[in-house]
């Protein structure tokens, strides 16, 4: 007789023996694992609307960070190189691209691979153009965001934007914007706006 059934027997009280008390902390039964299950699974059910709304604010967070950065990087490089930067918008292909005004003769005559006849021609030449921008700290990537399915934002929609003309924001040398307004996107159920200051060209948002 084990001590604990010794201690029963000195009561008088009925005590299960040492087989029937190992049986019984064995496991669980199969009713106590369905139990279990059961309330796993409201509580999953209960957690998917926090949990899509998670993943929504993360993605749009993180898509307004990269188009402020954008604009931001483009008024610095204009008050930083003295050229004229702009951001374009392509609402119908859901992308943004960084650029910067370049004169024609500056561009050719620092090309060795234009000829001399030709550089002749084109000294003292005041045509521009645009060049885009060499992404932040990868000199040989162009300098793009892409909202469309596949790319690291993919379903991130550009809604609307409000600058005059609607296609671009330009900073000139100073980092002034030629116009203020803000673009406008949207994932899932989430919508967010990012703003030009019209006078300073701060950039923010209402995150």
């Amino acid at each position: 007789m084990d001590p604990l059934q010794e201690a029963c027997a000195a009561r008088s009280v009925v005590c299960p023996d040492a087989t029937h008390r190992r049986n019984g902390a064995a496991g669980f039964s199969l009713l106590e694992l369905m139990i279990v299950v059961l309330i796993l699974g409201i509580i999953l059910l209960l957690a998917q609307p926090g949990v899509t709304s998670s993943l929504e604010d993360a993605r749009i967070r993180a898509a307004a960070a990269e188009v402020s950065s954008m604009l931001r990087y483009a008024q610095t490089t204009a008050r930083n190189t003295g050229r004229a930067c702009k951001v374009t918008f392509n609402v119908s292909a859901e992308s943004l691209v960084a650029e910067e005004k370049r004169w024609v003769d500056s561009a050719l005559l620092n090309d060795p691979s234009v000829g001399a006849v030709h550089k002749s021609k084109v000294e003292g030449s005041t045509a521009q153009y645009w060049k885009v921008m060499p992404y932040p700290g990868r000199p040989t990537e162009a300098y793009l965001v892409n909202f469309a399915s596949g790319y690291l934002f993919g379903g991130v929609d550009i809604v609307a934007t409000t600058f005059t003309p609607t296609t671009h924001v330009e900073f000139d040398p100073r980092g002034i914007p030629n116009s203020g307004g803000k673009m406008t996107i949207r994932y899932g159920s989430r919508t967010v706006a990012i703003s030009v200051d019209a006078k300073t060209g701060l950039v923010t948002d209402n995150l």
